[in-house]
């Protein structure tokens, strides 16, 4: 687990920011590992359009941000949004408990 680059869908930020429970713990210590932000750009945003597979501009411009970055996971609570996703889509529990192990 050590070292892995993911993702955090906005609804984990909006967790965290809001304390909305019963999510916040695990998106608070998600986020208090986070130490770096990536950027977007004009043509994530094409593909994003671009790409059939996602009707939801939001989640497909995350998920092309997570390709451009190589990153290993996508970290959701809407596993529905991101079907068909290259990058892996986990939960934040699932994260949490690989983050302890």
């Amino acid at each position: 687990m050590s070292g892995s680059a993911i993702l955090l869908d906005t609804n984990i930020v909006m967790d965290w920011l809001l304390e909305r429970e019963p999510f916040h713990k695990n998106s608070k210590a998600i986020i208090e590992h986070c130490i770096h932000v990536v950027g977007i750009d004009r043509q994530m945003l094409v593909d994003a359009l671009a790409d059939e597979n996602f009707r939801d501009i939001e989640d497909g411009t995350q998920i092309q941000c997570a390709i451009n970055a190589e990153l290993d996971y996508i970290v959701t609570r809407d596993f529905d949004g991101f079907k068909g996703s290259k990058i892996t889509v986990i939960s934040p529990e699932r994260f949490v408990d690989m983050m302890i192990s």
